[in-house]
């Protein structure tokens, strides 16, 4: 996708830009655009473009979303466990805190 700076949604430049390098990079100041948001779509953003009048505004289409994924089944993270370490684990858990201290 093609640089692009966008502007407040106002058409307002934020303060503190370098506009003189944005213009030397060739980089264009683009009016944003609402976001289309459809039921089982999702919103791609696209290189902007210019109107009649010179006005570089924000292009995005919709897409089909893509299907879910299931997530995979969580292994037992014990069963790869040797059975000293199950051991030492059970003894960890069963001991008693140190309040004698």
């Amino acid at each position: 996708m093609r640089k692009q700076f966008l502007l407040n949604p106002d058409g307002s430049i934020p303060q503190n830009v370098n506009l003189a390098a944005l213009e030397e990079a060739g980089i264009p100041l683009v009016m944003p655009t609402e976001m289309p948001r459809s039921t089982g779509m999702i919103a791609v953003e696209q290189d902007p473009q210019q109107d009649e009048h010179g006005v570089w505004r924000q292009v995005w289409t919709l897409e089909p979303a893509p299907e879910p994924v299931a997530p995979e089944p969580v292994a037992n993270p014990l069963a790869a466990l040797t059975l000293e370490q199950k051991q030492a684990l059970i003894a960890l858990l069963n001991a008693q805190p140190d309040t004698a201290g």
